[in-house]
């Protein structure tokens, strides 16, 4: 396993998605990991359902939710209406999304740098252990389906422009991940087209144009976009497709220089430390081994030149932006994680740094222990997943030869954080969730986040559907709600008016690695975060109060 023989294998890297995909399954569908942006696409998959109409996404309240294409919710409601609605079938296609991530990574690699056997295993193992899109990969939102497209996209740029591939092979992958991307998220699609174009004018690759432009993959992704975004516009509701525009584009604008200075170094912060310690490689050869460094350089230079030129593109982009959100990078790392792995196994041609890959390969299996050992007390299948992700460290630490310490640390660390940290969240998600969700009726939700009532929602399969209500309701909310879920001030408020109240659970944060070594001394882990915790009640209205009967939602 992980033997040098294996790394070099052809379809070493579609092994590695396979083992992904599987390895994701399990806690899937786990509040625990549940992130807040899930609730518009979730949402409005629901109400699709619920009004046949898949043309039209529309918000928990009913309003139009015209500024993401319709390719994601289709996503979600396919599998809703198959398996029914569930966090699972929601997270189910970005999954397999992530999987096939980390294969096309593995391809990309091998059509970006096709004289670096080594590069293709390693920057799937990179891209498959990467924090941010191992999270991704386990939500319901757009942004790894960006990341696949981008991939895509990158495949064909590689063939044509570094492998000399004949423009009509290329096409296939360039059209078909633009298509793909423009369905998936919509305006960044723009900034890829623009990328290939100025690169294809650059580095010489004019006279394709005629084949790509003349392909039918391209008539493929004109109507794989055109699917998912035209009926944005043609929908009759106020501002309709110009709120998409609004939404991507000039709503995101920075209005100051020192707002886009900011902005550039937070994306820069975040690139950084997503790609630690991978991105160290470089640096390391800078000073220690500059000739092995402008060798690397020469002998990849075209792909590098491109894989730097985009990464520069995209930070300009987002930095321009008045918003910072680490994800948003996203769609450079296939391509970044490939350019990374031609430095890396460089840098481990020194001892110290193979040592130093070593002991976090060692740290990782001891995180991924305690882990095991925490959630042992809690939930024995969460242990026993934390507890293979341990011994999958374990084994790269101790048992793989030093020339594959860099796949190895990779593969630990994705087991660390595809497995073991999602198996804790999950052990000790609170369970307020899912007690709420089994009521038979709840009418609002007042103390809470806005991600709440969606994951009531999904988690009862559409049958509950809770009002979000404001920090200060109109008494025509009281008036129309029978049974409202409650925490905080909400509570003595209800109290006062009359209202029952029974408390159904505690509402706790998901544990943090900082947290193992005191859990670990805790008898009851369990109790240890409940009392952290916040109280959550349901609170009914008397029956001498009848409720005024519910608006039509």
């Amino acid at each position: 396993m992980f033997s040098r023989n294996f790394a070099l294998r052809d379809h070493a890297h579609w092994l590695l998605a396979a083992a992904v995909l599987l390895i994701g399954l399990p806690w899937l569908g786990s509040e625990g990991t549940y992130h807040g942006d899930e609730r518009f696409y979730t949402d409005a998959a629901l109400r699709m359902i619920a009004d046949g109409n898949a043309w039209a996404p529309e918000y928990a309240d009913g309003s139009a939710r015209l500024n993401k294409p319709l390719l994601v919710y289709w996503l979600i409601a396919v599998p809703f209406e198959l398996l029914g609605p569930s966090l699972f079938a929601a997270r189910l296609p970005f999954l397999v999304a992530g999987a096939l991530l980390v294969g096309v990574t593995g391809r990309l690699a091998r059509a970006l740098f096709p004289t670096d056997p080594r590069a293709p295993f390693l920057a799937a193992a990179i891209v498959a252990s990467n924090i941010s899109l191992a999270a991704l990969a386990v939500r319901s939102t757009p942004d790894i389906l960006l990341a696949l497209a981008t991939a895509i996209t990158w495949v064909g740029i590689a063939e044509l422009l570094v492998g000399g591939r004949p423009a009509r092979a290329a096409a296939r992958w360039l059209w078909l991940g633009i298509g793909f991307a423009a369905a998936a998220k919509g305006s960044l699609s723009i900034v890829l087209v623009l990328f290939v174009v100025s690169a294809i004018a650059v580095l010489g690759g004019r006279g394709a144009w005629r084949a790509l432009l003349l392909s039918p993959w391209l008539v493929a992704a004109i109507a794989l976009a055109g699917v998912s975004l035209v009926p944005l516009w043609l929908v009759d509701a106020p501002l309709g497709g110009p709120s998409f525009v609004q939404d991507q584009v000039s709503t995101r604008l920075s209005t100051s220089p020192l707002e886009v200075v900011g902005m550039g170094l937070g994306y820069s912060a975040s690139l950084t430390r997503h790609f630690l310690p991978w991105i160290l490689a470089p640096i390391i050869l800078a000073f220690a081994n500059r000739t092995a460094l402008r060798e690397a350089w020469r002998g990849h230079r075209r792909g590098l030149v491109l894989v730097l030129a985009f990464t520069l593109l995209m930070w300009l982009v987002f930095s321009a932006a008045n918003l910072h959100r680490g994800r948003y990078l996203t769609p450079i790392y296939p391509a970044f994680a490939c350019a990374t792995a031609i430095f890396v196994p460089l840098a481990l041609d020194l001892r110290g740094v193979r040592r130093g890959v070593w002991i976090l390969t060692v740290l990782v299996a001891v995180a991924a222990g305690l882990t095991a050992l925490v959630a042992l007390r809690v939930d024995i299948a969460a242990a026993i997943g934390a507890g293979a992700a341990a011994a999958v460290a374990t084994y790269c630490a101790w048992k793989v030869s030093a020339d594959q310490r860099a796949p190895a640390f990779a593969i630990a660390f994705g087991a660390l954080v595809l497995v073991a940290v999602p198996a804790l969240r999950h052990a000790f998600r609170s369970g307020d969730y899912a007690r709420a969700a089994a009521a038979e009726r709840i009418d609002a939700a007042w103390g809470f986040d806005a991600l709440t009532p969606s994951i009531l929602r999904v988690l009862s399969g559409g049958r509950v559907d809770p009002r979000s209500w404001p920090a200060t309701p109109s008494e025509e909310d009281f008036a129309r709600a029978s049974v409202v879920i409650a925490r905080g001030p909400a509570r003595a408020a209800l109290e006062a008016r009359g209202w029952s109240l029974e408390q159904y659970a505690s509402r706790h944060r998901n544990p943090r690695i900082g947290d193992l070594l005191e859990l670990l001394g805790e008898p009851d882990p369990s109790a240890w975060l409940a009392e952290r915790g916040e109280p959550v009640y349901f609170a009914r209205r008397p029956p001498a109060m009848q409720p005024t009967p519910p608006l039509d939602r």
